[in-house]
């Protein structure tokens, strides 16, 4: 839910505002999986299950409970390490990634690795999109920690509100620090 709605569906909606008051360019209320911003999709609703429950918060009902703790680290681990596995998968073969993955990840399905191994190597979309994912992620993770309170939310508005690629991304990350 906080991935889909509160990250892609908020900033679909801000930028279908944008396009319709002419603010940003028709071309970005039209998406697809190859889409140069896609970095920037991925890595801003992979990160909000990390800065929308305000961890610093002394306030209980804005942090996370432990258990939603513990499943959102163990998919931040879970992205990293299908990461590894798209690489090792693409350059040194499947004998080299199923033993990796199945070592790391002891909660997933023999049939779900297979999937993954599968869709990384021979799926035209997967084998190029399903690697955003974890850099992108990081990437977002590593600057947001690096900023906090209105300097945060300044950073995460202008994520929302503006479609870049990459380079611009970690330029706006450069420029916040």
């Amino acid at each position: 839910m906080l991935h889909e709605y509160c990250g892609h569906a908020v900033q679909m909606a801000l930028w279908q505002r944008a396009v319709r008051r002419r603010e940003i360019s028709g071309f970005f209320g039209i998406l697809t999986v190859h889409f140069p911003d896609q970095f920037l999709l991925e890595g801003l609703a992979e990160s909000v299950a990390h800065f929308l429950p305000d961890d610093q918060s002394k306030v209980e009902k804005t942090r996370l409970e432990k258990k939603s703790e513990v499943v959102r680290e163990l998919h931040r681990y879970n992205l990293m390490v299908l990461n590894n596995v798209h690489i090792l998968a693409n350059d040194r073969g499947l004998d080299a990634a199923r033993p990796y993955a199945k070592q790391r990840l002891l909660f997933t399905s023999e049939e779900t690795i297979e999937r993954e191994l599968r869709d990384r190597t021979k799926h035209p979309l997967f084998r190029s999109y399903q690697y955003v994912y974890a850099p992108a992620k990081e990437a977002f993770l590593t600057a947001l920690k690096q900023v906090s309170g209105e300097k945060q939310w300044s950073l995460v508005r202008k994520l929302y509100r503006t479609p870049m690629p990459p380079v611009q991304v970690r330029e706006v990350f450069a420029r916040s620090i």
